[in-house]
């Protein structure tokens, strides 16, 4: 994690990164990135003032919400083989297709 200071637009309304509410920017701002540089957002003076300890345990939380985000995603389908396999005729036997037939005592 890291935390750049740079000029800000004061007045400007802002949401925190951190804890979502929304604060007035003043002649400075800080911003939380991660150890690449990645922008993630300004942190309020008063996430500011719960010191940097307290700033990494909500920056690595962030981090693991969005990983774990990312892994629940359902796989994409490829609309090129959607498409391919339509104009083909060919259709894959989907099982949630299938319904079970039952045969009635009257068919005997």
């Amino acid at each position: 994690m890291q935390l750049q200071v740079e000029c800000g637009f004061p007045g400007l309304a802002q949401p925190c990164s951190l804890c979502e509410q929304s604060f007035e920017m003043k002649e400075g701002r800080v911003i939380l990135c991660d150890d690449q540089g990645d922008r993630y957002g300004e942190v309020c003076p008063q996430c500011i003032s719960r010191g940097v300890h307290w700033i990494n345990h909500q920056f690595e939380r962030m981090v693991q919400q969005v990983s774990r985000a990312h892994r629940m995603k359902p796989p994409k389908r490829n609309p090129v083989i959607e498409e391919i396999m339509s104009v083909s005729g060919e259709r894959r036997h989907d099982p949630s297709e299938v319904r079970s037939q039952t045969l009635s005592s009257n068919a005997f």
